[in-house]
């Protein structure tokens, strides 16, 4: 099957964060892998986690991508990442 992709996908296995556009904090996630465009997040909260949300991937918040849900399944997300998104959490 030919790769539809925008861009290519690295499997990295990366512990996250989630957290609301308010900066309020939804749960961890694994980044299964990533590219500039969007990831492949696994997680428990995966049908409760809302279509628009910031993912978190440093331990101090300052590596960040707003994300828009392209799919889910019940412990999976792929997300495609938003640009020029400032949210409350980007902000702190």
């Amino acid at each position: 099957m030919a790769e539809r992709r925008r861009s290519k996908r690295h499997n990295v296995n990366l512990i996250a964060r989630l957290a609301q556009d308010d900066g309020a904090e939804l749960g961890l996630c694994v980044v299964a892998d990533i590219s500039e465009t969007g990831a492949r997040l696994k997680t428990n909260e995966a049908l409760t986690v809302p279509e628009n949300f910031v993912l978190l991937l440093s331990t101090n918040g300052n590596l960040q991508r707003h994300c828009l849900v392209a799919w889910r399944t019940n412990l999976e997300i792929g997300v495609e990442f938003v640009r020029d998104q400032p949210t409350a959490a980007m902000k702190n």
